[in-house]
Protein backbone atom coordinates (compact mmCIF):
# COMPACT_ATOMS: atom_id res chain seq x y z
CA UNK A 1 0.00 0.00 0.00
CA UNK A 2 2.76 2.71 1.30
CA UNK A 3 5.16 2.11 -2.06
CA UNK A 4 1.59 2.71 -4.58
CA UNK A 5 1.12 5.72 -2.47
CA UNK A 6 4.36 6.58 -2.59
CA UNK A 7 5.01 6.15 -6.47
CA UNK A 8 0.98 7.96 -7.29
CA UNK A 9 1.80 11.10 -4.85
CA UNK A 10 5.81 11.54 -5.11
CA UNK A 11 8.67 12.02 -7.98
CA UNK A 12 10.83 8.91 -8.29
CA UNK A 13 13.93 10.92 -6.34
CA UNK A 14 11.83 11.72 -3.36
CA UNK A 15 13.58 11.19 0.53
CA UNK A 16 11.57 11.29 3.34
CA UNK A 17 11.94 12.58 6.87
CA UNK A 18 10.23 10.35 9.34
CA UNK A 19 9.02 11.87 12.44
CA UNK A 20 9.46 9.08 15.19
CA UNK A 21 8.36 8.63 18.83
CA UNK A 22 9.39 5.38 19.08
CA UNK A 23 5.72 4.15 20.15
CA UNK A 24 4.39 1.47 18.28
CA UNK A 25 2.67 3.57 15.01
CA UNK A 26 5.66 5.44 14.25
CA UNK A 27 8.06 2.37 14.68
CA UNK A 28 5.99 0.27 12.64
CA UNK A 29 6.44 3.12 9.87
CA UNK A 30 9.59 3.24 10.00
CA UNK A 31 9.74 -0.44 9.87
CA UNK A 32 7.77 -0.45 6.74
CA UNK A 33 9.84 2.22 5.20
CA UNK A 34 12.92 0.07 5.75
CA UNK A 35 11.72 -3.26 4.82
CA UNK A 36 10.43 -1.55 1.46
CA UNK A 37 13.94 -0.05 1.27
CA UNK A 38 12.60 3.14 1.19
CA UNK A 39 15.10 6.00 1.13
CA UNK A 40 14.08 8.17 4.82
CA UNK A 41 15.89 9.63 7.39
CA UNK A 42 14.39 9.39 11.47
CA UNK A 43 13.71 12.93 13.24
CA UNK A 44 12.60 12.74 17.01
CA UNK A 45 12.14 15.11 19.15
CA UNK A 46 13.10 14.66 23.31
CA UNK A 47 10.52 16.90 25.11
CA UNK A 48 11.86 15.57 28.35
CA UNK A 49 8.34 15.15 30.07
CA UNK A 50 8.42 12.08 31.42
CA UNK A 51 12.04 12.23 33.10
CA UNK A 52 13.91 8.73 32.80
CA UNK A 53 11.34 7.53 29.95
CA UNK A 54 12.34 10.25 27.77
CA UNK A 55 15.58 9.31 27.67
CA UNK A 56 15.09 5.55 27.03
CA UNK A 57 12.96 6.58 24.14
CA UNK A 58 15.67 8.16 22.41
CA UNK A 59 18.10 5.38 23.43
CA UNK A 60 15.66 2.72 21.85
CA UNK A 61 15.40 4.97 18.49
CA UNK A 62 19.38 5.40 18.51
CA UNK A 63 19.76 1.74 18.61
CA UNK A 64 17.42 0.81 16.23
CA UNK A 65 18.66 3.65 13.62
CA UNK A 66 22.32 2.45 14.27
CA UNK A 67 21.06 -1.48 13.76
CA UNK A 68 19.02 -0.53 10.49
CA UNK A 69 21.87 2.24 9.33
CA UNK A 70 19.35 4.56 9.45
CA UNK A 71 20.38 8.50 9.99
CA UNK A 72 18.81 9.79 13.02
CA UNK A 73 18.28 13.54 13.87
CA UNK A 74 17.60 14.22 17.59
CA UNK A 75 16.12 17.79 18.76
CA UNK A 76 15.99 18.21 22.67
CA UNK A 77 13.22 20.27 23.61
CA UNK A 78 13.54 19.63 27.18
CA UNK A 79 14.38 23.41 28.52
CA UNK A 80 11.96 25.05 26.52
CA UNK A 81 9.35 22.76 27.43
CA UNK A 82 10.28 23.97 31.47
CA UNK A 83 10.89 27.58 30.43
CA UNK A 84 7.19 28.17 28.94
CA UNK A 85 3.93 28.20 30.08
CA UNK A 86 0.32 27.05 28.59
CA UNK A 87 -1.15 24.27 26.94
CA UNK A 88 1.71 21.85 27.32
CA UNK A 89 0.69 19.72 23.89
CA UNK A 90 -0.02 22.56 21.94
CA UNK A 91 3.77 24.05 22.88
CA UNK A 92 4.94 20.59 21.99
CA UNK A 93 3.60 20.39 18.62
CA UNK A 94 4.28 23.64 17.62
CA UNK A 95 8.42 22.83 19.10
CA UNK A 96 8.60 19.61 17.36
CA UNK A 97 6.84 21.32 13.82
CA UNK A 98 9.40 24.39 14.01
CA UNK A 99 12.21 21.17 14.50
CA UNK A 100 10.54 19.53 11.29
CA UNK A 101 10.73 22.18 9.53
CA UNK A 102 14.17 23.77 9.86
CA UNK A 103 15.82 20.04 8.99
CA UNK A 104 13.81 19.59 5.87
CA UNK A 105 16.25 18.74 3.13
CA UNK A 106 15.37 19.92 -0.60
CA UNK A 107 12.90 17.10 -2.32
CA UNK A 108 12.71 15.48 1.36
CA UNK A 109 9.05 14.87 2.95
CA UNK A 110 8.09 14.81 6.16
CA UNK A 111 6.17 11.99 7.08
CA UNK A 112 3.81 11.36 10.23
CA UNK A 113 2.53 7.97 11.82
CA UNK A 114 -0.94 9.44 12.10
CA UNK A 115 -3.61 6.64 11.84
CA UNK A 116 -7.57 6.08 11.59
CA UNK A 117 -7.94 6.54 15.57
CA UNK A 118 -6.22 9.71 15.31
CA UNK A 119 -8.93 11.14 12.70
CA UNK A 120 -11.94 9.89 15.18
CA UNK A 121 -10.30 11.21 18.10
CA UNK A 122 -9.51 14.89 16.49
CA UNK A 123 -12.82 14.56 15.53
CA UNK A 124 -14.46 14.66 19.11
CA UNK A 125 -11.58 17.24 20.56
CA UNK A 126 -12.81 19.39 17.49
CA UNK A 127 -16.26 18.84 18.80
CA UNK A 128 -15.85 19.51 22.33
CA UNK A 129 -13.97 22.53 21.47
CA UNK A 130 -16.80 24.04 19.41
CA UNK A 131 -14.34 24.48 16.51
CA UNK A 132 -15.79 25.33 12.96
CA UNK A 133 -16.81 22.39 10.80
CA UNK A 134 -13.65 22.53 8.51
CA UNK A 135 -11.76 21.26 11.81
CA UNK A 136 -13.65 18.35 11.56
CA UNK A 137 -13.29 17.55 8.54
CA UNK A 138 -10.21 15.82 9.42
CA UNK A 139 -6.17 15.11 7.76
CA UNK A 140 -5.54 13.69 4.47
CA UNK A 141 -2.98 11.40 3.51
CA UNK A 142 -1.14 14.25 1.44
CA UNK A 143 -1.77 17.71 2.08
CA UNK A 144 1.19 19.05 0.30
CA UNK A 145 3.32 19.16 3.45
CA UNK A 146 2.87 16.33 5.29
CA UNK A 147 2.53 12.62 4.24
CA UNK A 148 0.15 10.21 6.44
CA UNK A 149 0.35 6.87 4.98
CA UNK A 150 -1.06 4.93 7.94
CA UNK A 151 -4.03 7.24 8.12
CA UNK A 152 -6.41 4.87 6.35
CA UNK A 153 -5.39 1.65 9.27
CA UNK A 154 -6.71 1.83 12.67
CA UNK A 155 -4.74 1.27 15.49
CA UNK A 156 -5.89 -2.39 16.00
CA UNK A 157 -4.16 -3.13 12.40
CA UNK A 158 -0.92 -1.37 13.71
CA UNK A 159 -0.95 -3.28 16.52
CA UNK A 160 -1.22 -6.49 14.31
CA UNK A 161 1.32 -5.48 11.86
CA UNK A 162 3.71 -5.35 14.87
CA UNK A 163 3.19 -8.36 16.43
CA UNK A 164 3.37 -10.66 13.60
CA UNK A 165 6.93 -8.91 12.35
CA UNK A 166 8.13 -9.06 16.29
CA UNK A 167 8.66 -5.19 16.43
CA UNK A 168 9.60 -3.85 19.92
CA UNK A 169 8.28 -0.50 20.19
CA UNK A 170 8.20 2.00 23.66
CA UNK A 171 4.60 2.50 25.55
CA UNK A 172 4.25 5.80 26.23
CA UNK A 173 2.89 5.77 29.88
CA UNK A 174 1.20 9.26 29.37
CA UNK A 175 -1.24 7.91 27.17
CA UNK A 176 -3.13 6.56 29.85
CA UNK A 177 -3.10 9.58 32.08
CA UNK A 178 -6.78 11.00 32.30
CA UNK A 179 -4.76 14.84 32.47
CA UNK A 180 -5.52 15.04 28.97
CA UNK A 181 -8.53 15.18 26.53
CA UNK A 182 -7.54 13.45 23.78
CA UNK A 183 -6.38 10.36 26.89
CA UNK A 184 -10.27 10.93 27.74
CA UNK A 185 -11.82 10.55 24.58
CA UNK A 186 -9.45 7.18 23.68
CA UNK A 187 -10.19 5.55 27.22
CA UNK A 188 -13.21 6.35 28.35
CA UNK A 189 -15.63 7.98 25.59
CA UNK A 190 -15.17 5.27 22.56
CA UNK A 191 -15.84 2.49 25.07
CA UNK A 192 -19.27 3.88 25.49
CA UNK A 193 -19.74 4.04 22.03
CA UNK A 194 -18.35 0.30 21.22
CA UNK A 195 -21.22 -0.27 23.90
CA UNK A 196 -24.16 0.86 21.92
CA UNK A 197 -22.59 0.46 18.15
CA UNK A 198 -19.46 -1.46 16.38
CA UNK A 199 -20.15 0.74 13.53
CA UNK A 200 -20.07 4.54 15.18
CA UNK A 201 -16.24 4.30 13.76
CA UNK A 202 -17.35 4.03 10.18
CA UNK A 203 -19.83 6.41 10.54
CA UNK A 204 -17.49 9.22 11.63
CA UNK A 205 -15.20 8.55 9.03
CA UNK A 206 -17.94 8.89 6.41
CA UNK A 207 -18.65 11.88 7.98
CA UNK A 208 -15.44 13.64 7.94
CA UNK A 209 -14.93 12.55 4.24
CA UNK A 210 -18.09 14.17 3.38
CA UNK A 211 -16.45 17.72 5.48
CA UNK A 212 -13.34 17.15 3.39
CA UNK A 213 -14.63 17.27 0.11
CA UNK A 214 -16.69 20.42 1.54
CA UNK A 215 -13.50 21.99 2.86
CA UNK A 216 -11.55 21.58 -0.65
CA UNK A 217 -14.68 22.89 -2.48
CA UNK A 218 -14.52 26.15 0.48
CA UNK A 219 -10.45 25.94 -0.13
CA UNK A 220 -10.89 26.33 -4.41
CA UNK A 221 -13.79 29.14 -3.94
CA UNK A 222 -11.41 31.04 -1.50
CA UNK A 223 -8.43 30.51 -3.95
CA UNK A 224 -10.62 32.35 -6.51
CA UNK A 225 -12.13 34.87 -4.55
CA UNK A 226 -8.22 36.01 -3.62
CA UNK A 227 -7.41 36.00 -7.22
CA UNK A 228 -10.79 38.04 -8.57
CA UNK A 229 -10.43 40.73 -5.10
CA UNK A 230 -7.34 40.75 -3.42
CA UNK A 231 -3.85 42.36 -3.56
CA UNK A 232 -0.82 42.03 -1.42
CA UNK A 233 0.58 45.23 -1.43
CA UNK A 234 3.93 46.57 0.27
CA UNK A 235 2.74 46.55 4.23
CA UNK A 236 -0.80 45.79 3.45
CA UNK A 237 -3.76 43.65 2.12
CA UNK A 238 -5.71 45.44 -0.33
CA UNK A 239 -9.54 44.29 -1.25
CA UNK A 240 -11.83 45.66 -4.04
CA UNK A 241 -14.94 46.06 -2.40
CA UNK A 242 -16.46 44.24 -4.64
CA UNK A 243 -15.79 41.01 -2.71
CA UNK A 244 -17.54 42.04 0.10
CA UNK A 245 -21.19 41.89 -1.40
CA UNK A 246 -23.62 39.34 -0.06
CA UNK A 247 -22.45 36.67 -2.20
CA UNK A 248 -18.95 37.34 -1.40
CA UNK A 249 -19.25 38.26 2.22
CA UNK A 250 -18.85 34.38 4.06
CA UNK A 251 -15.75 34.01 1.54
CA UNK A 252 -14.18 37.34 2.65
CA UNK A 253 -14.80 36.62 6.59
CA UNK A 254 -12.89 33.13 6.08
CA UNK A 255 -9.81 34.88 4.48
CA UNK A 256 -10.17 37.44 7.55
CA UNK A 257 -11.06 35.07 10.28
CA UNK A 258 -6.92 33.66 9.91
CA UNK A 259 -5.59 37.16 11.07
CA UNK A 260 -8.27 37.11 14.28
CA UNK A 261 -11.36 37.07 15.89
CA UNK A 262 -14.36 38.82 13.37
CA UNK A 263 -16.75 40.96 15.37
CA UNK A 264 -19.15 40.44 12.26
CA UNK A 265 -21.79 42.55 12.85
CA UNK A 266 -19.06 45.95 13.42
CA UNK A 267 -18.02 44.24 10.03
CA UNK A 268 -20.85 44.37 7.95
CA UNK A 269 -22.14 47.72 9.72
CA UNK A 270 -18.62 49.88 8.42
CA UNK A 271 -18.99 47.92 4.96
CA UNK A 272 -21.17 51.10 3.06
CA UNK A 273 -19.61 53.75 4.92
CA UNK A 274 -15.75 55.02 4.41
CA UNK A 275 -13.05 55.71 6.78
CA UNK A 276 -14.12 54.02 8.96
CA UNK A 277 -12.58 50.89 10.86
CA UNK A 278 -12.47 47.46 13.25
CA UNK A 279 -9.78 45.47 14.71
CA UNK A 280 -9.10 41.62 14.00
CA UNK A 281 -6.50 40.79 16.25
CA UNK A 282 -3.56 42.14 15.60
CA UNK A 283 -4.67 44.46 12.20
CA UNK A 284 -6.81 46.99 11.60
CA UNK A 285 -9.60 46.51 9.11
CA UNK A 286 -10.05 49.80 7.78
CA UNK A 287 -12.49 50.69 4.62
CA UNK A 288 -11.71 53.46 2.08
CA UNK A 289 -13.83 54.69 -0.50
CA UNK A 290 -12.06 53.12 -3.92
CA UNK A 291 -10.78 50.02 -1.67
CA UNK A 292 -10.54 48.18 1.54
CA UNK A 293 -7.18 47.54 3.34
CA UNK A 294 -5.89 44.91 6.14
CA UNK A 295 -2.79 46.40 7.69
CA UNK A 296 -1.21 45.10 10.32
CA UNK A 297 -1.09 47.51 13.91
CA UNK A 298 2.12 48.81 14.40
CA UNK A 299 1.01 51.45 17.18
CA UNK A 300 2.57 49.56 20.34
CA UNK A 301 5.98 49.96 18.55
CA UNK A 302 8.40 53.06 19.62
CA UNK A 303 6.88 56.20 18.66
CA UNK A 304 10.65 57.54 17.73
CA UNK A 305 13.61 55.52 16.84
CA UNK A 306 17.04 56.72 17.16
CA UNK A 307 18.60 56.89 13.45
CA UNK A 308 21.69 54.08 13.07
CA UNK A 309 23.84 53.44 9.85
CA UNK A 310 23.29 49.91 8.74
CA UNK A 311 20.23 47.84 8.78
CA UNK A 312 17.52 48.96 10.98
CA UNK A 313 13.70 47.51 11.31
CA UNK A 314 11.22 50.13 12.12
CA UNK A 315 8.45 48.17 12.78
CA UNK A 316 6.94 44.61 11.27
CA UNK A 317 7.20 45.59 7.57
CA UNK A 318 9.53 48.47 7.27
CA UNK A 319 13.49 47.74 6.73
CA UNK A 320 15.79 50.58 6.06
CA UNK A 321 19.79 50.33 5.08
CA UNK A 322 21.97 53.15 5.04
CA UNK A 323 25.77 54.36 4.55
CA UNK A 324 28.16 56.59 4.15
CA UNK A 325 28.92 57.40 0.50
CA UNK A 326 31.87 60.27 0.09
CA UNK A 327 31.54 60.49 -3.41
CA UNK A 328 27.64 59.77 -4.84
CA UNK A 329 28.18 59.71 -8.87
CA UNK A 330 25.30 58.66 -10.14
CA UNK A 331 21.97 58.60 -7.99
CA UNK A 332 19.47 56.31 -8.19
CA UNK A 333 15.89 58.16 -8.35
CA UNK A 334 13.20 56.26 -6.57
CA UNK A 335 11.00 57.08 -3.83
CA UNK A 336 12.33 54.18 -1.71
CA UNK A 337 15.77 56.07 -1.30
CA UNK A 338 17.06 59.14 0.14
CA UNK A 339 20.65 61.14 -0.59
CA UNK A 340 20.91 63.14 2.20
CA UNK A 341 23.62 66.03 2.50
CA UNK A 342 24.99 65.54 5.47
CA UNK A 343 26.92 69.41 5.70
CA UNK A 344 22.51 69.99 6.06
CA UNK A 345 21.82 67.66 8.93
CA UNK A 346 21.60 68.31 12.27
CA UNK A 347 22.39 65.03 14.21
CA UNK A 348 21.43 62.98 15.36
CA UNK A 349 18.81 61.65 12.98
CA UNK A 350 15.31 60.39 14.28
CA UNK A 351 12.48 58.45 12.79
CA UNK A 352 9.17 58.76 13.51
CA UNK A 353 5.49 59.22 12.53
CA UNK A 354 3.69 61.91 11.53
CA UNK A 355 2.25 64.56 13.70
CA UNK A 356 -0.10 67.59 13.59
CA UNK A 357 1.40 70.58 12.20
CA UNK A 358 3.85 68.56 10.17
CA UNK A 359 5.44 70.47 7.47
CA UNK A 360 7.88 69.72 4.47
CA UNK A 361 9.54 71.43 1.53
CA UNK A 362 9.05 68.59 -1.17
CA UNK A 363 11.25 68.39 -3.76
CA UNK A 364 10.03 68.80 -7.05
CA UNK A 365 7.78 71.32 -5.78
CA UNK A 366 7.40 74.81 -4.93
CA UNK A 367 7.10 76.35 -0.89
CA UNK A 368 6.28 74.19 1.72
CA UNK A 369 3.25 71.46 2.54
CA UNK A 370 1.53 70.15 5.21
CA UNK A 371 2.58 66.59 5.51
CA UNK A 372 -1.11 65.26 6.22
CA UNK A 373 -2.16 67.08 2.69
CA UNK A 374 0.89 65.29 1.08
CA UNK A 375 -0.86 62.04 2.28
CA UNK A 376 -4.12 62.56 1.58
CA UNK A 377 -3.33 63.58 -1.92
CA UNK A 378 -1.67 60.19 -2.42
CA UNK A 379 -5.22 58.07 -1.46
CA UNK A 380 -3.48 56.83 1.72
CA UNK A 381 -6.09 55.95 4.57
CA UNK A 382 -5.76 57.09 8.25
CA UNK A 383 -4.50 53.97 9.26
CA UNK A 384 -1.78 53.61 6.48
CA UNK A 385 -0.90 57.80 7.36
CA UNK A 386 -0.41 56.47 10.62
CA UNK A 387 2.37 54.04 10.34
CA UNK A 388 4.24 56.09 8.01
CA UNK A 389 7.43 56.98 8.77
CA UNK A 390 9.93 60.39 8.42
CA UNK A 391 13.40 60.96 8.92
CA UNK A 392 13.86 63.83 10.93
CA UNK A 393 16.91 66.23 11.63
CA UNK A 394 16.49 68.36 14.25
CA UNK A 395 12.67 67.48 14.20
CA UNK A 396 12.58 68.72 10.60
CA UNK A 397 10.93 66.28 8.17
CA UNK A 398 14.34 65.21 6.22
CA UNK A 399 12.03 62.79 4.29
CA UNK A 400 8.89 60.98 3.91
CA UNK A 401 10.20 57.35 4.10
CA UNK A 402 8.89 55.79 0.45
CA UNK A 403 7.18 59.03 -0.75
CA UNK A 404 9.50 62.44 -0.86
CA UNK A 405 12.98 63.95 0.32
CA UNK A 406 12.40 67.55 1.85
CA UNK A 407 15.13 69.42 -0.43
CA UNK A 408 16.18 71.46 1.99
CA UNK A 409 18.18 68.38 2.87
CA UNK A 410 18.78 67.05 -0.57
CA UNK A 411 22.00 65.77 -1.53
CA UNK A 412 22.82 67.28 -5.26
CA UNK A 413 26.19 67.12 -7.38
CA UNK A 414 28.13 69.52 -4.96
CA UNK A 415 27.40 67.58 -2.02
CA UNK A 416 30.91 65.89 -0.80
CA UNK A 417 29.53 63.06 1.61
CA UNK A 418 25.70 62.01 2.10
CA UNK A 419 23.73 59.21 4.09
CA UNK A 420 22.74 56.70 1.29
CA UNK A 421 19.20 55.39 2.89
CA UNK A 422 16.76 52.52 1.37
CA UNK A 423 13.65 51.38 2.36
CA UNK A 424 12.60 47.95 2.44
CA UNK A 425 8.80 47.52 2.38
CA UNK A 426 8.32 43.81 3.58
CA UNK A 427 4.97 42.09 2.65
CA UNK A 428 2.73 41.22 5.94
CA UNK A 429 3.54 37.58 7.09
Amino acid sequence: MIQNQIEKLFPSKTTFLLACSGGVDSICLASAFNSLQIPFRLIHVNYGLRGNESDLDQKFLSEWATEKQVELVIGSAKEDMQLESGNIQQRARAWRYRFFKSNLRENEILVTAHHQDDQLEGFFISLKRKEKWESQAGMSVWNGFVYRPFLLKSRDEINSYAQANDIEWREDSSNQSDKYLRNRIRNSFFPVLDSFSKEWRRDVLDIQSILEKAAAEKQRRLERWKSDFLVIGNNSFQFDPAGFKEEHLSLAISFLAQFGKIDTVALKNILSKSGKHIRIGKYFFETTSSRYLLIKDDSNALNELAFVVGEQRLDSSNLVNSSIESCLGEMKLSSQIAYLDTDKLVLPLSWRHPKSGDRFFPIGMKGSKKVSDFLNERGLSLIEKKNIWLLTSDNHVAWIAGYRIDRRFAANDETSKAYFVRLTQEVIP
